[in-house]
């Protein structure tokens, strides 16, 4: 009987299976269930990249974040950095040079009384010589308490249209800026000076020439403290040290305005604190207290009158307080420049303090430093509450206890401001004096 050979393991005898179909069945085995392995391998293997990859993306993405944020951050860092630093030059500037404007405004008036002291001693020619000093000022106008009782506002809002204007060359039209002229508040010319006079070696006023009522017209005996403004000025004892060619400068000399509330001088505010509701009363703040007391102050040069050799009197001209305070209440370090008003609320606003430490334009005019009109003495500066309970406890004169108080006393924000003072409104500042508040 006949035997019938086969590979083992790969192909059994079947019957009826022809030759063809089993080389069929051969090669399907041989070439499609490998390729079905490998794809599955490959598939395998692929998704095993992809998710070594897509972890190897979601690393580098978040390293990526993350040095594009440290970047970023450092970018916009140093990007503040120099805006701010730009931005307080530009402050720094527009400082130094308002103080150049203002010591270059004192500087003039140091050669007006030279000029003065060699002048006729005669009524026409002081009233000549005052009447050709003159300066513009500004005044915000009319103000009052808004419909809201909430604010104060112009009694009158006039609103110039805008003017527009372009560059006639074309090459001209990049970056073109045009500012219109400035329209805040309203200007008047105002004399320069209060008074001038002549007073004799004695002390005795012989001639003078006013421009206000501010200031007596009658001649009067200077030597004696109580026959001067507030009582307050002293600059006769101190003419008899002068030598030909040197000129006195007083201080700032004021009667000090007051005002019980600090800020907003509101209904709300004022009857809240138990107070009379009277604006009028209290001191000028700006767009605070648009109506309230001014400071109504002055300073004075004075300088030897020579004729022959001999000296033979001085002269002196009392310069109107409210031109010093023109140059720093109106102007803003903002994209605005300059302010029709005062206004401290916004905390734009610049100040002038003398090489003391007091402070001589500000404003809110009641931390300006003055005197008390009807004694001649300074009028406490605000002090913080340790300082003043010990003044209370001296039982001295505030002139007499500064000579035992140490100035710039460890100034700290920790210390509290005396709330006393605040509330009978005593709040001028001498920054020697004022520890609660750094400067």
């Amino acid at each position: 009987m006949p035997r019938t050979k086969f590979l083992p393991g790969l192909i059994s005898p079947q019957p009826g299976l022809s030759l063809r179909t089993k080389l069929v069945v051969l090669l399907v085995l041989v070439m499609v269930i490998p390729l079905l392995v490998s794809a599955w391998i490959a598939r395998h293997n692929a998704h095993l990249t992809g998710e070594r990859v897509g972890k190897q993306t979601s690393m580098m993405t978040h390293e990526m974040r993350e040095s594009v944020a440290t970047v970023g951050t450092r970018t916009i860092n140093d990007a503040i950095q120099a805006l701010e630093l730009l931005s307080r030059e530009k402050i720094e500037r527009l400082s130094t040079d308002i103080a150049r404007e203002i010591a270059a405004f004192l500087h003039d008036r140091d050669d007006d009384v030279r000029l003065v002291a060699t002048l006729p001693l005669t009524e026409t020619s002081f009233r000549r010589f005052l009447s050709s000093r003159t300066r513009e000022v500004m005044d915000h106008g009319p103000w009052e308490l808004a419909p809201d009782k909430r604010s104060w506002a112009p009694t009158r809002v006039i609103i110039d249209p805008p003017e527009e204007v372009s560059p006639a060359l074309r090459e001209n039209q990049m970056g073109f800026h045009y500012r219109p002229p400035e329209t805040h508040g309203m200007r008047s010319r105002r004399p320069l000076y209060l008074e001038m006079t002549f007073v004799d070696l004695e002390g005795q006023e012989r001639l003078k020439v006013t421009t206000t009522s501010l200031l007596p017209a009658g001649l009067r005996d200077v030597s004696r403290p109580e026959n001067t403004y507030c009582k307050a000025e002293t600059y006769f004892q101190e003419l008899r040290a002068l030598k030909d060619q040197e000129i006195y400068v007083s201080s700032v000399i004021g009667p000090y305005v007051s005002s019980p509330i600090i800020g907003p001088y509101l209904p709300e505010r004022v009857i809240s604190n138990g107070l009379p509701y009277e604006p009028e009363k209290a001191g000028y703040a700006g767009k605070e207290n648009p109506v309230g007391q001014r400071f109504k102050g002055l300073i004075r040069w004075a300088k030897p009158v020579v004729r022959e050799g001999r000296g033979i009197g001085y002269v002196t001209l009392a310069l109107d307080h409210t031109h010093l305070m023109n140059f720093t209440d109106y102007v803003v370090p903002t994209e605005e420049r300059y302010s029709s008003i005062p206004d401290a609320g916004t905390g734009n606003y610049a100040f002038l303090a003398d090489y003391r430490g007091r402070v001589l334009a500000h404003p809110r005019q009641y931390h300006i430093m003055g005197y008390d009109p009807a004694t001649g003495e300074p009028v406490p500066p605000w002090l913080d509450e340790e300082t003043y309970a010990r003044w209370k406890e001296s039982g001295k004169p505030f002139s007499e206890f500064t000579k035992e108080l140490p100035e710039y006393d460890n100034p700290s924000r920790h210390k509290r401001a005396s709330l006393e003072q605040v509330r009978e409104g005593q709040t001028g500042i001498d920054y020697r004096y004022l520890n609660f508040a750094p400067q």
